[in-house]
């Protein structure tokens, strides 16, 4: 059985997912149009966070990275995330 989770690539170098999602899999990763990749190598890790990053055999050009603020939000502050549509 394959675990299944989410992850997310915030630049084009590799994506962010949990540790309990990958351990003891041969990972890959299947992007919005529905194509698989293989999980590279692990970048970094936050064991205590359940935090990895992952390189992944992707083009560069076929990420999609989630854009993120430079700035907090503020207290009460609304924010949105929108799925990006493929191509």
């Amino acid at each position: 059985m394959l675990g299944q989770g989410s992850g997310f690539f915030v630049d084009q170098e590799g994506m962010w997912s949990r540790i309990h999602v990958l351990q003891g899999q041969a990972g890959f990763v299947k992007t919005a149009g529905r194509k698989e990749h293989a999980v590279q190598n692990v970048l970094a890790e936050d064991k205590e966070g359940d935090l990895v990053r992952v390189s992944v055999e992707i083009s560069k050009e076929a990420v999609r990275p989630l854009p993120v603020s430079a700035e907090l939000p503020r207290w009460g502050e609304n924010h949105y995330y929108r799925t990006p549509r493929t191509r």
